[in-house]
């Protein structure tokens, strides 16, 4: 696929490095500061409060975009 343009290179990174991947980064948000200390009693429960944790986090990046975007 990068064959095609020659200023595209694929980069290998780590599937937990912290520091290379976002979506990890936000995964361990979630499960510090929302999902820590929870009981599930089912997996519907679960789901849940999974959903609601993401709710936050987007409500909470929405923010932050705004005011990146506004500097």
């Amino acid at each position: 696929m990068t064959d095609e343009f020659e200023n595209i290179s694929i980069i290998q990174l780590p599937p937990h490095s912290l520091d290379m991947n976002p979506i990890e980064q936000v995964w361990n948000l979630l499960r510090h500061h929302c999902l820590a200390n929870q009981s599930f009693t089912e997996y519907n429960d679960l789901v849940s409060k999974v959903c609601m944790a993401w709710n936050q986090f987007l409500v909470s990046s929405e923010r932050v975009s705004e005011n990146v975007g506004s500097t």
